[in-house]
């Protein structure tokens, strides 16, 4: 059984996206009243623009190499924050 690179290429990106909505809306959360405008603009479009990704992808569109990079690289930069906060958070305790 051979799976197709564009079935492929829709399961690593849905599950980065998964990833990205996950992580960045608690990340809003986490923000300081006194947050500027742009990185709070930055989160909102990150979550929006993975949850639009995943729509997309369960109607049948098939992401391009560079959307699924780029895709990862944002999960991968949204983990290392959330891992840097919560052992900052251990610290405190």
């Amino acid at each position: 059984m051979e799976i197709e690179p564009a079935t492929l290429l829709q399961a690593i990106v849905a599950l980065e996206s998964v990833i990205v909505a996950l992580l960045a809306e608690p990340a809003i959360n986490r923000m300081s009243p006194c947050t500027n405008l742009v990185p709070r603009l930055a989160f909102h479009l990150l979550t929006v623009g993975a949850v639009a990704r995943l729509y997309a992808i369960l109607a049948g569109d098939v992401p391009s190499v560079p959307t699924a990079i780029t895709t990862g690289g944002v999960a991968l930069l949204l983990v290392c924050d959330r891992w840097r906060t919560g052992r900052a958070q251990d610290r405190q305790a």
